[in-house]
């Protein structure tokens, strides 16, 4: 029976790695394909766009031959995604065979006996002085691993649709720990519910708008990444969950999460594909970042008009950023923020209570609309475009962002929700056309979207309510406490930014030089 069970297993291995390869090759070919099509489908609507500028087309023309040229790219685009999907259930269909096999009594006797075949064989470890008895060595160690790898149950498409159940729940429990908690021990215990409070009614539809987005990102997210699934069989479910949550346990302290998740990821040998790196970054921070947003909305009192302003003139920086990308030196940028960011760190570490260098800097408004001082939301609102056009480059936007209202003698809580809020309108545009061109990891994107709201509830619990109302702090000592935090993320950014600056210059130097011989 064990012999039948080991020689079904070898079968459905063989077809399951060919099969993901060949989704894996198509998939490639999809994009590639895509990407192609698209930029036929631009040139040929310009050219045609040309003719009737020029008058070479009547208008009837030129609408029915426009008509022509997008319903054929559509057709286009229709057949590859049927091709890839046709792949995908074929797939499917291999892995519900594989699943079964994986959680049968069969398999788990199989797996024990290649576990101790695994130990009998490191107990006979040659010497390195060996080199071809130790490389055999290592080649059988890696293949039995891998067998036993492979005999670990993979986490079924109903549990995976299953663990985002948990979304919703630690929603209800953000909003019921801030109502409940956080506000009646601060002084936005003002935000008292109002259809009147421009305000409040202002936040309750920007909550509401990011509550829609994320219902509707998620079912999309859900919805693709299961089906999916399959092509991610041999990656950790666990180890991409608890990547985004220790990335966006930081996000929420206005540390970030991308280059903390590419680190982890890398460590632990997630993402084989660095291709599909950005893809898996976007996908799955969005959920999280909407998640914050909401959150520090909710938590955080800030005019509304001051809240609006710079989230739109982030998104707007954003816009542009991306359409001027290529004419802006991002390696100076990078050296020039380093250096800013280090000055405001130095400007608020005097300011700090204790030093009392230049007690201005202490603020705990709310608004930048200010009597006697109407120009820091324009200037402000100019900074923030200037800020958005960076994070379009790769250059962290939280640092800066938080460094900006602490300069303008605001609380240094009002930039989470302006971050954050800017962060969950902008990145879901992203994240959807890197799922709907399939150039991401269903799973890892998708699990570490449900480690990464575990994350954002748990740094809020322990950081803004746990330290804050556990050690009975006041608003003014929080902020202060707070602002060290603050500090040290803007040095860290700022170090950070430093060493990329001289990486890339060290590359285009060694580049030079090869470029000379």
């Amino acid at each position: 029976m064990e012999q039948e069970q080991q020689i079904d297993w070898y079968q459905l291995i063989e077809i399951q790695r060919k099969l993901i390869a060949k989704t894996e090759k198509k998939q490639d070919e999809v994009i590639k394909i895509k990407k192609e099509l698209g930029l036929q489908k631009r040139l040929d609507l310009k050219h045609l766009k040309q003719e009737f500028i020029n008058n070479e087309l009547l208008k009837s023309e030129f609408l029915k031959t426009k008509e022509l040229i997008i319903n054929e790219y559509q057709t286009k685009i229709k057949s590859l995604n049927q091709q890839l999907d046709s792949l995908i259930i074929e797939n499917q269909d291999q892995y519900a065979k594989l699943g079964s096999l994986q959680h049968n009594p069969g398999a788990r006797t199989l797996k024990k006996q290649y576990q101790a075949e695994l130990k009998s064989l490191q107990k006979s470890k040659p010497v390195t002085e060996e080199k071809q008895n130790y490389e055999l060595y290592c080649a059988s160690v890696t293949l039995q691993k891998s067998k036993i790898k492979n005999l670990s149950p993979a986490i079924t498409k109903k549990n995976y649709i299953l663990s985002f159940a948990i979304i919703p729940i630690l929603v209800l429990i953000g909003f019921l720990t801030t109502f409940l908690f956080y506000l009646p021990h601060s002084l936005n215990q003002g935000w008292g519910f109002s259809w009147i409070n421009i305000s409040y009614l202002g936040a309750f539809i920007l909550i509401f708008l990011l509550l829609i987005i994320g219902i509707l990102y998620t079912i999309l997210l859900v919805k693709d990444s299961a089906k999916m699934l399959v092509v991610d069989r041999e990656t950790s479910y666990w180890k991409s969950a608890f990547t985004g949550f220790i990335a966006n346990f930081f996000d929420t302290l206005g540390i970030g999460s991308f280059a903390i998740s590419v680190v982890m990821l890398n460590n632990f040998k997630i993402s084989k594909d660095s291709k599909k790196l950005p893809g898996i970054l976007n996908v799955g921070c969005t959920i999280p970042v909407i998640f914050e947003a909401i959150i520090f909305m909710t938590a955080v009192k800030v005019d509304i008009t001051t809240l609006v302003v710079l989230i739109v003139a982030s998104i707007l920086g954003a816009y542009l950023g991306a359409a001027i990308a290529n004419k802006i030196n991002a390696r100076i940028m990078k050296l020039v923020i380093g250096g800013c960011l280090l000055v405001i760190a130095i400007l608020m570490i005097l300011s700090q209570p204790g030093v009392d260098v230049l007690t201005g800097l202490n603020g705990n408004s709310t608004t930048l609309l200010q009597p006697g001082a109407w120009w820091k939301l324009p200037v402000t609102a100019i900074i923030y475009v200037g800020l958005g056009i960076l994070m379009s480059l790769g250059i962290g936007f939280y640092a800066p962002a938080m460094a900006v209202i602490a300069m303008m003698g605001m609380d240094i809580t009002v930039a989470f929700p302006v971050m954050m809020g800017a962060c969950a309108f902008l990145i879901p545009v992203g994240a959807t056309k890197f799922i709907k061109d399939k150039n991401y990891s269903p799973k890892i994107a998708g699990a570490m979207a449900v480690g990464g709201v575990v994350g954002v509830i748990s740094a809020f619990l322990l950081v803004f309510i746990g330290i804050k109302i556990g050690l009975g702090l006041s608003d003014s000592e929080f902020l202060t406490w707070f602002k060290w935090i603050v500090i040290a993320i803007s040095i860290y950014t700022s170090g950070m930014l430093f060493y990329e600056f001289g990486k890339e210059t060290i590359r285009l130097q060694n580049q030079k030089k090869v470029d000379v011989f």
